[in-house]
């Protein structure tokens, strides 16, 4: 079989310089994508060693970046030894000298002691790992945290304020980067009322100078998508067809997976032949039924009143999120994908949730200037 290409360096261009930037500088970052955009797939795009190479130049020696499936950081009792057999992990991938693996090995076998405050989060053996890594080596942790949001949402607080605590302790050394459904602020307020202490506010903190919202597919990435997707296909799509896909599908990874799943048996077909049918699969309305149901309230009353053309019921401010967030595109406005416009525009109109205020967004527009 033939292995798909490595993704080149070139690949979600409009945001990874952006998260290389701010990590560099100290700064925590989180990036906020609904179902299905190619969240995962940046954030282990990112935490590639030789994207870090590419993007920190000689800094990459001094750096280490290790990636965690955030589900695996949900029982608050293995968190710390989790996160610290990660960073073994990663010493290891990357190549460091065996007699600074050998010091991580002992530091993170060490007991630990219980706290004195039974509510206390000692935070070992990751804090002595950090410790050593941060102060003694003189080097940067990054850790890269997929699906952060059951952990944000499920961790005691006690553990959030310690991970908090940690990152105050190395502050230009260590850093988070984690995928989220939602804006961390808007996870953290969402917690039960009346939890003691303020740790998932706190460490939610870390993000908001620089949370960025995943939009989907630019024209070139999804071009790179249907070259990997296809590579086994007798004839690849014909750049006509590769136009009407990027179209249909707005750029957004699943739609353009699903679309050219059906439309490989199909390629014979006129484009409105096979757009007809992939109005109507089952499968291309799942994956619409489960961005729609990721959505915030007041953006899908927004998308619902674009995608029937109502704009001028549209406030200004809801309109531009749904810019920022990529569900709408171009000017005038209008949804950023072709299928997914039909299926906002077969549902009844969407009511607002009495009662709730949606929290102050912290959602930073890539494309801006940025001056740091």
């Amino acid at each position: 079989m033939t292995e798909p290409p490595e993704l080149p360096l070139t690949f979600r261009q409009e945001l990874a310089p952006h998260l290389f930037k701010a990590l560099l500088g100290g700064w925590s970052c989180a990036v906020v994508g609904f179902a299905g955009c190619g969240l995962s797939n940046l954030l282990r795009f990112v935490a590639e060693p030789r994207v870090a190479q590419h993007y920190l130049q000689a800094e990459s020696a001094s750096t280490l970046v290790v990636l965690v499936e955030a589900d695996r950081l949900l029982d608050p009792t293995q968190l710390f030894p989790v996160l610290a057999r990660q960073v073994l992990i990663s010493a290891r991938a990357q190549g460091w000298p065996r007699a600074e693996q050998a010091a991580l090995r002992r530091l993170a076998q060490q007991p630990v002691a219980p706290p004195a405050d039974p509510l206390a989060e000692p935070g070992e053996p990751l804090a002595g790992i950090l410790a050593h890594v941060c102060n003694g080596l003189q080097r940067r942790v990054w850790f890269i945290c997929d699906e952060f949001d059951s952990a944000l949402k499920a961790l005691p607080a006690a553990s959030l304020r310690e991970l908090r605590a940690l990152r105050d302790a190395h502050k230009y050394q260590l850093a988070f980067l984690v995928g989220l459904r939602r804006e961390p602020g808007w996870l953290a307020a969402g917690r039960m009322s009346g939890e003691p202490g303020a740790g998932a506010a706190k460490f939610a903190e870390l993000f908001e100078q620089h949370t960025f919202p995943l939009r989907p597919y630019s024209r070139d990435d999804a071009g790179l998508a249907i070259a990997r997707k296809t590579l086994g296909w007798a004839e690849p799509p014909a750049p006509e067809q590769q136009d009407n896909l990027y179209r249909f599908t707005g750029g957004h990874a699943k739609l353009l997976i699903a679309s050219l799943v059906y439309l490989e048996a199909r390629q014979h077909l006129p484009w409105t032949n096979v757009e007809r049918g992939l109005l109507g699969d089952p499968r291309l309305a799942e994956i619409c039924r489960a961005i729609w149901d990721d959505l915030e309230s007041a953006d899908r009353a927004a998308l619902w009143l674009l995608a029937i053309d109502r704009r001028a019921d549209l406030a200004e401010a809801d309109l531009n999120r749904l810019l920022l967030l990529g569900l709408a595109v171009g000017g005038p406005a209008f949804v950023f994908s072709s299928q997914f416009e039909s299926y906002v525009a077969s549902l009844p109109q969407p009511q607002p949730i009495p009662g709730q205020n949606r929290p102050v967004s912290h959602l930073r527009d890539p494309q801006a200037p940025v001056y740091w």
